[in-house]
């Protein structure tokens, strides 16, 4: 009888021992899907992840992973957008531009930051401190890529031109030089617009 005792207690004990690894086991596997697909986008944006002096940007994973998801929305290969934002302000959210009003990653001047975020995005009020929010900074990049393409129908080069404001031939070599090293170019981009 009281081996009957201890048998049952011994596989109480491992049934609890086996339920806490299986809960453990759920979490390392929840835990290990996550990091894959950080890796993976970090091994996709590397460009944007380290400058060319191989210093960390600013950029989270969280707002890479906004980032593509919002581009992929609008059609928009993610590249250009880092592009842009790498070219623009080189990966620093609180980037300022000492001749204007642009603010963060993508480097918004006043009104068009406020003619985004109101009237492209619909997200309310804007006041330009927003700008140096790095997740509402892409959220605005991407809206106003996706806004030149799919509601003002422009060509990808027609886009960058109207972001950028001026000819952007030296605009679009430097996207390149940042989206090259994975082997893409802003002619591919404009090729799959």
């Amino acid at each position: 009888k009281e081996s009957l005792v201890g048998m049952k207690k011994t596989v109480e004990t491992l049934d609890n021992s086996n339920a806490k690894l299986k809960k453990e086991n759920k979490s390392l596997n929840s835990d290990l899907k996550k990091f894959t697909k950080r890796k993976e986008l970090y091994n996709k944006y590397e460009y944007a992840i380290y400058d060319k002096a191989g210093k960390r940007t600013d950029l989270t994973y969280e707002q890479i992973a906004t980032g593509e998801e919002l581009m992929k929305k609008e059609g928009i290969d993610p590249d250009l957008l880092f592009g842009i934002i790498m070219t623009e302000s080189g990966g620093d959210e609180n980037a300022t531009s000492s001749s204007s009003t642009a603010r963060g990653y993508g480097q918004f001047l006043a009104g068009s930051g406020k003619y985004v975020y109101e009237n492209v995005l619909h997200l309310g009020t804007y006041n330009h401190s927003m700008a140096y929010n790095g997740t509402t900074n892409i959220k605005m990049a991407a809206g106003y890529l996706g806004y030149l393409k799919n509601k003002r129908g422009f060509s990808a080069y027609a886009a960058v031109k109207a972001y950028r404001g001026v000819e952007p031939t030296a605009y679009i070599r430097s996207i390149n030089s940042y989206i090259g090293t994975k082997g893409d170019s802003f002619a591919q981009i404009a090729a799959r617009w």
